[in-house]
């Protein structure tokens, strides 16, 4: 009986060994690895798809309590990389800038201090640099980005925030370092 037990189980667990799953918990992002299948992405999530095609996936969820767009990106039906892209809506940008700090807050207790952190900034008006507001008008009418970026063993961390048609956008995007 015993020997009828293991004969049955062995191919199975021979199989799951050899699958593309990662059951150990080792992740690169979530609960996938840098060049998993779109299937096995779909799989491992448990959101609902709210858009697919050839290159991404994106899902509607939640990310210390805010709204988030997340996107997986694919080449070749290879994941290369991910993107949290904060989806609020408020009224004063000021809420933007205070969802960034937690977001960079977060990052720094789970990845230590950023690598680097870049501020760009472009032609700046007078009438901005007087404003009390400068830092929010800079960055909502595109004249600054400030990107901070963190490394893992396998993957490149970059929190960015910036505009896109004069509103604030904070995302995190990761992507897998290259292998040398």
């Amino acid at each position: 009986m015993k020997r009828r037990i293991v004969t049955l189980l062995l191919p199975i667990v021979i199989l799951l060994s050899f699958t593309s799953v990662n059951w150990a918990g080792d992740f690169t992002f979530r609960k996938t690895n840098w060049g998993m299948s779109k299937y096995d992405v779909k799989v491992s999530e448990s959101l609902n798809v709210e858009e697919e095609n050839n290159s991404g996936i994106t899902y509607r969820t939640k990310v210390l309590g805010k709204n988030v767009m997340l996107a997986y990106f694919f080449d070749d039906n290879k994941l290369t990389s991910a993107l949290y892209i904060l989806n609020e809506c408020y009224t004063d940008d000021y809420d933007y800038i205070k969802d960034h700090a937690l977001f960079q807050k977060n990052l720094r207790e789970k990845y230590g201090e950023e690598k680097t952190e870049t501020i760009d900034k472009k032609d700046i008006p007078t009438s901005i640099l007087t404003d009390p507001d400068a830092e929010i008008r800079m960055i909502k009418e595109g004249y600054m980005q400030i990107h901070s970026s963190w490394k893992t063993h396998s993957t490149k961390i970059k929190l960015i925030i910036n505009s896109n048609n004069n509103k604030i956008v904070s995302s995190i995007y990761y992507e897998p370092i290259p292998d040398l």
